[in-house]
């Protein structure tokens, strides 16, 4: 049993709990790993609990912290003139700044703003406020309305969407601290709550511009699927499936219609895989293959 004190200090790290096999007299009992955030911790039935080493996952942390702030900064200063060139392209067709903050949950529920390319008209929070039919299509489609269907979007801004241009100023937020280049994607409050009790697993890491959701479905896979997909991130995380994910990432930028039929065709075989098993009504996650 494994009971969580409240602590009013929270520390930069997180533990990781086991039950091990052999040790409980249960063989092939499954391994589960807890992660938390607070301070202090309370254990009874010491006998069905093991700690992990956690030295080799800190090291690896801080080496994909290093990983990002140099690749961050190499990135803006490579794409320093693109951001220029779409910036004045955004101003030309609407007027308004050419990047848009919007307020993100981030690590341990701090709040950030998190930057990105305008691709909407100036005043397209206060229309999705107002108007009730599109903020019940926002929320219908997992807080995200097709740009087919959104009248508050540019036609500059639908193509940096459909190319993901929109999220390089991102870069900054991962050199500052507020994202890494890879992990859960950043979320509003509305989709903190969806998470329920596994929220605080969600954002014991730093949220990503890219990510399994990311990668393995995005538009095809809404919530609760969706939560499948970053939580399975979090507990399974090493820096290789990093790897995997930025590999897979520019895949998707350099041919989105390649990944989006190899993404089909794993939805496909994985209905293969499980015959007696009724079809389901929406896209499946593809990403656990990864994890």
């Amino acid at each position: 049993m494994l009971q969580e004190r409240s602590s009013s200090t929270e520390r930069g790290r997180s533990q990781e709990l086991g039950t091990r096999p052999g040790r409980t007299g249960h063989p092939g009992h499954p391994i589960e790993t807890i992660t938390f955030e607070s301070t202090q911790l309370h254990l009874s039935g010491l006998a069905d609990v093991a700690t992990v080493p956690y030295k080799a996952r800190r090291w690896s942390l801080a080496a994909k912290r290093a990983f990002d702030i140099t690749a961050s900064l190499i990135g803006l200063v490579v794409v320093a003139p693109l951001l220029g060139v779409l910036s004045v392209l955004i101003c030309l067709e609407s007027a308004g700044p050419p990047l848009f903050r919007h307020q993100r949950v981030g690590l341990r529920g701090r709040r950030f703003g998190c930057l990105k390319l305008r691709t909407m008209r100036p005043d397209a929070e206060r229309r999705l406020r107002v108007d009730s039919a599109l903020y019940d299509e926002y929320r219908r489609h997992h807080f995200k309305i097709p740009d087919d269907r959104d009248p508050r979007t540019t036609r500059i801004g639908r193509w940096l969407r459909k190319t993901s241009l929109d999220e390089l100023p991102q870069l900054w937020n991962v050199l500052v601290g507020d994202m890494s280049l890879v992990g859960p994607r950043p979320v509003v409050d509305d989709e903190v709550a969806l998470y329920e009790g596994e929220r605080t697993t969600l954002l014991s890491m730093r949220p990503g511009i890219t990510g399994a959701w990311a990668v393995g479905g995005r538009q095809c896979v809404g919530y609760p699927e969706r939560c499948d997909l970053e939580l399975g991130y979090v507990r399974s995380w090493r820096p290789s499936l990093d790897i995997k994910i930025l590999i897979s990432t520019f895949g998707a930028v350099i041919a989105p219609e390649r990944h989006r039929r190899r993404l089909e065709l794993a939805r496909f075989e994985r209905r293969l895989r499980t015959p007696h098993v009724k079809p389901p009504t929406e896209a499946q996650p593809i990403m656990p293959d990864l994890l």
